[in-house]
């Protein structure tokens, strides 16, 4: 697909409505997209996680269960190295408010966006403002 297609917004919204749903809610809200259910354990600790692939936006969306199994976060994985450059330029042009003290972007006034350059590239980390600690 060409980067430059990418419909962002239509992605932000899929990010953003899972929000507070539990797994079988995104599991349905998502049952024509591809997913894969990660249980993840290291040191004690137990991850549940959701992850559906977005082809035509050639993205991946993680979604972050807390331990009542209700979705707190998501993370957006890009497949193309140079969509990332794109999606922060949608952001910038789109006029979302970036908060230069907490570095993220403010998303229709409840959703921040934190970027997150790691081992496995560049990720966006999302979240609800009123989840923020």
């Amino acid at each position: 697909m060409n980067s430059k297609n990418i419909d962002f917004r239509y992605l932000l919204d899929k990010a953003c409505a899972a929000f507070g749903e539990t797994q079988g809610q995104v599991m349905f809200r998502f049952h024509d997209f591809p997913i894969c259910l990660v249980h993840y354990l290291d040191k004690k600790e137990c991850i549940d996680c959701i992850e559906i692939s977005f082809d035509r936006e050639n993205a991946l969306v993680t979604y972050y269960f807390d331990r009542g199994e209700v979705n707190k976060s998501a993370l957006i994985t890009f497949f193309n190295a140079l969509d990332p450059d794109l999606f922060i330029s949608y952001l910038t042009e789109s006029g979302y408010e970036y908060c230069y003290r907490k570095k993220y972007w403010l998303v229709d006034g409840k959703y921040c966006i934190k970027l997150d350059e790691n081992k496995f590239g560049t990720q966006f980390f999302l979240y609800r403002l009123a989840d923020a600690k």
